[in-house]
């Protein structure tokens, strides 16, 4: 299994940051012209940009491609001091250098196989990002069931067998993805096209960390539990959407395919199973009383049974739809034989289930 960590170059050795950055452009001009021209570069980058030609095929003149170095030219040794500070050794003209890296990783560089690396700059800093890699080990039979909903106003709702109590995530998603479509048409009607450009990538990194952040809860919680991760399938989810414009714009841009990837990786980094099964009708079907109304999810966020007269989050519904498929096609194996009771309140009397709260 492999993962690739980011990690930022912080030593403050101008010189060391100098001879980066010198090894990088050598290595954009030496790209660009075919690996023709005459650069001061190191012997083993020149091997790696040669390779990378081969797939690359016709550089792009106006893209700057991430330097390559040779595994094992490169070394990484822990600083003992400060948590989540590296040394590495890294190849560069004429000689390697020792610089020193910061990441949020909190796996131990050092324990692990270096695969690869690349040098490349985001916004004026300096990153070197580092493919480790781990033996694959035996998969501990699960406990439990962590069943993960896919929405558009709750990104993702996470319900489990050990506690169903809901979890929801991406209200802050939700900020960042709202703010930047707001700042974009301001923009747009004062015609500021380059400026609207230059968001894009901000916009994405922000995004993208809140999905890491996102899918690392989700697994954590996974592996606390000890319990396979159940998704509904994406396949079809921007098909026939229903609704407003405002929601068809939100189901349209969200990411989810990103995310699942990010929880499948990380899931597997942790061995820990991810099954994927159909999501079909788990929207408009009630996990009480399994009644199928496609008039009982009354808005966005609020699912109510025409039958059994059960109000709630229309999220919790789905996702406590999700664990009990998972637990049913689980229980075939010989693991789950009865399905999970809700955890929300209900009032006996009226059979209405009060909406469950945000963690």
């Amino acid at each position: 299994m492999k993962i690739t960590v980011k990690a930022k170059v912080t030593d403050d050795s101008k010189n060391k940051v100098g001879k980066i950055e010198s090894e990088f452009q050598n290595y954009q001009v030496y790209l660009q012209s075919g690996c023709t021209a005459t650069v001061n570069l190191y012997s083993a980058t020149k091997q790696q940009a040669q390779r990378a030609l081969k797939k690359i095929k016709q550089p792009n003149q106006k893209k700057q491609y991430p330097v390559i170095l040779r595994r094992d030219l490169v070394d990484i040794q822990k600083d003992i001091k400060f948590e989540g500070v590296y040394w590495i050794k890294i190849p560069v003209y004429p000689n390697s250098i020792n610089i020193r890296i910061k990441t949020s990783c909190k796996y131990d560089l050092t324990e692990y196989s270096i695969r690869e690396c690349k040098i490349l700059t985001i916004r004026n800093e300096w990153y070197i990002f580092i493919t480790i890699e781990k033996q694959d080990e035996a998969i501990i039979p699960a406990d439990n069931v962590l069943a993960v909903d896919l929405g558009c106003k709750n990104v993702a709702v996470t319900v489990n067998t050990v506690n169903t109590k809901p979890n929801f995530y991406g209200g802050t998603l939700r900020r960042i993805r709202g703010f930047y479509f707001n700042l974009r048409r301001k923009l747009g009607e004062k015609k500021a096209a380059d400026k609207i450009k230059s968001l894009k990538n901000i916009e994405s990194l922000q995004v993208n960390h809140e999905l890491h952040k996102i899918s690392k809860a989700i697994v954590e919680e996974a592996k606390r539990t000890n319990a396979v991760i159940v998704l509904g399938k994406l396949k079809g989810i921007r098909k026939n959407i229903k609704g407003s414009r405002r929601l068809r714009r939100l189901i349209n841009n969200f990411p989810y395919y990103r995310l699942v990837q990010y929880i499948k990786y990380k899931a597997a980094w942790r061995n820990i199973r991810v099954l994927e099964i159909s999501e079909a009708d788990t929207s408009n079907t009630c996990f009480n009383c399994r009644t199928k109304d496609k008039k009982a999810r009354k808005t966005q966020g609020l699912f109510q049974c025409g039958n059994c007269s059960i109000r709630t989050n229309a999220d919790y519904n789905g996702a406590m739809n999700i664990l009990q498929r998972g637990v049913g096609i689980l229980s075939t194996l010989g693991g789950f034989l009865t399905y999970p009771e809700p955890s929300v309140i209900i009032d006996r009397n009226k059979m209405i289930m009060k909406e469950p709260q945000m963690l």
